[in-house]
């Protein structure tokens, strides 16, 4: 049995993340904020995990130390941090994972997610790759740890389908079966 933490990116009673309002003057009528999307899929992810036999932890919260702290303390064998991206360029889009420079095995776990990712989504037209950060959720764990940016909430088409019940489910069945690969328990 693996076990496994989830955490949705940002706090949602203090910080929404990345937001995207309705603007309908570019055909955008969706009102995104990312930390309630994350903890929608991450919560979903850690179902799915549990209902496979593994144990799953779920975290949302902006305190990175108490994130790291408790997530070392778990004795986990992995650690997914999940967002939603944004950027000034709204033709931006396709998911990213990241990893920590030099963290072998984080590189592999990050392939193994991003591999399943990118089938499950469609996505190998906008496939932005696994790519190598210094962020603190990375750094500060003490197990393989990824950081997975399931979209662009910025660009009007890729928010559209972000929202459909499809694509949360192949976000949160893609964490969960790249970590169990990753862990040698598919």
């Amino acid at each position: 049995m693996a076990k496994f933490v989830f955490k949705a990116g940002h706090d949602i009673n203090k910080d929404p993340g990345a937001c995207d309002p309705a603007q309908p003057w570019e055909g955008d009528y969706i009102d995104t904020k990312e930390a309630v999307w994350c903890r929608e899929v991450a919560l979903l992810a850690s179902d799915i995990a549990k209902s496979k036999g593994h144990q799953a932890i779920f975290m949302q919260d902006d305190d990175l130390n108490l994130v790291c702290r408790k997530a070392n303390e778990s004795g986990a064998d992995a650690f997914v941090d999940l967002h939603l991206n944004a950027a000034v360029n709204t033709s931006a889009l396709g998911p990213e994972t990241y990893c920590y420079p030099g963290s072998k095995a984080g590189r592999r776990l990050a392939d193994c997610v991003h591999e399943k990712l990118i089938a499950n989504l469609g996505a190998q037209q906008r496939d932005r790759h696994v790519r190598e950060a210094n962020f603190k959720v990375l750094r500060d764990t003490n197990m393989p740890a990824i950081l997975v940016e399931a979209g662009f909430i910025t660009n009007v088409w890729e928010e559209s389908i972000i929202h459909q019940a499809w694509y949360k489910k192949a976000v949160a069945e893609a964490i969960v079966d790249g970590c169990l690969e990753f862990t040698g328990e598919e």
